[in-house]
C-alpha cells in the first residue's frame, strides 16, 4: 500500500503560516490536531486574536465534520460560509500554484515528495 503525503498550510493578511507535512491520510482528528497546533501557533506568531479573525476553508468532509465545527465553536473562531463546488475561489489553491511555479523556476528535478519537502523549507 502506498502512503499518501500531503501538505497543509495557511496564510494570513500578515504572512504565511506554519506548514504541516502529512504522511498518510488526513481525517478530521488529524485536521483538528493541525488546527490546535500549527494554526493556533500561526495566530500567536502574528499576534492575532482568534475572536477577531474569519477562517476560510472549503467544504471538504473533514473540514465540515462535527468534530471540526465543535473545535471552531470551542475556540470562538468564525468560519466563512463556503459555497459547494467552488475550489477556484479558494486562495490557498492559488498559493500552492505559485509555490509550484517557483520550484519549477529553480530547474531542479524533484522526483520524491520528501525532496519536495526539503526544497519548500
Amino acid at each position: 500500500m502506498t502512503k499518501h503525503r500531503h501538505k497543509m498550510g495557511c496564510f494570513t493578511s500578515r504572512g504565511v503560516g506554519y506548514l504541516y507535512k502529512i504522511d498518510g491520510g488526513l481525517d478530521a482528528k488529524l485536521y483538528r490536531k493541525i488546527l490546535d497546533e500549527n494554526f493556533m501557533e500561526t495566530l500567536q506568531y502574528y499576534e492575532f486574536d482568534a475572536l477577531n479573525i474569519i477562517f476560510q476553508q472549503n467544504n471538504d468532509l473533514k473540514h465540515t465534520a462535527i468534530l471540526i465545527k465543535q473545535w471552531f465553536d470551542d475556540n470562538s473562531i468564525e468560519v466563512l460560509p463556503w459555497p459547494p463546488q467552488l475550489p477556484d475561489l479558494n486562495p490557498i489553491e492559488h498559493f500552492w500554484n505559485d509555490v509550484d511555479h517557483r520550484l519549477k523556476a529553480l530547474n531542479i528535478e524533484i522526483r520524491e515528495k520528501d525532496a519536495l519537502w526539503k526544497h519548500v523549507f
